[in-house]
């Protein structure tokens, strides 16, 4: 499984942009990916606004990985060289508990020319699966610019703070008041209750059965 991953974006010197992305209370269990953003070098436009919270990994081989080398799977061979690539700015990453399959908890691989920015870490323990006594991950970053607090593995490139004020988990906030609609905009149903049966009736079915009755209620009036 891949995880939940965003990408991968700009292949082909593509523009893409991606924002105000949500993902939480999400299990991961043997995965190749846990929370994922991934980018090809050459691309234009930005990844950014996006909160991966609640995460529990059991044995991912990547629970924590953003790529902007990304090269069809292949980027630890890619060369950073290009002149451009997709801004990814205003990730965080909180609530995540669990194992790594691999050494690495946490992967940063960011472009030299256009960083990865504004990236956050909270409440963040991921141990390695094969240690068996819950020794803690690594983490490696490049090119990367952020915060961290109560943050394992930490990272030398993100800043310890406190502060997290600045962060977009309010994203993850407006997502829980949006319902879907179920019906159709030009056809709503209404719901009555009857002898403990919940009826639904189309607005459709509705107003040919008021009209009907008030046809027949008119010719009632016109026989007196």
């Amino acid at each position: 499984g891949h995880g939940i991953s965003i990408g991968s974006l700009g292949k082909d010197g593509e523009t893409a942009t991606v924002e105000n992305v949500c993902v939480q209370n999400c299990n991961f269990r043997g995965t190749t990916n846990g929370a994922r953003i991934k980018t090809w070098q050459g691309g234009s436009g930005y990844a950014r606004m996006i909160t991966f919270h609640g995460i529990t990994l059991d044995n991912v081989e990547n629970p924590i990985i953003i790529d902007q080398l990304y090269n069809g799977g292949d980027s630890d061979k890619a060369k950073d060289h290009k002149s451009s690539a997709v801004e990814v700015s205003n990730v965080m990453y909180s609530n995540f508990v669990g194992t790594s399959k691999s050494e690495y908890g946490v992967d940063f691989r960011c472009s030299e020319r256009v960083p990865c920015t504004d990236i956050f870490l909270r409440d963040v323990k991921i141990a390695t699966a094969s240690s068996g006594s819950g020794q803690v991950a690594q983490g490696q970053c490049l090119n990367v610019r952020g915060a961290s607090t109560l943050a394992v593995p930490g990272l030398e490139c993100l800043a310890l703070t406190a502060n997290m004020l600045s962060s977009p988990e309010q994203t993850c906030m407006l997502a829980q008041s949006v319902q879907p609609r179920t019906q159709p905009m030009q056809d709503p149903i209404w719901d009555f209750e009857s002898r403990g049966k919940r009826l639904i009736v189309s607005n459709t079915v509705l107003f040919s059965f008021i009209s009907l009755v008030t046809y027949s209620f008119r010719l009632l009036m016109e026989n007196f």
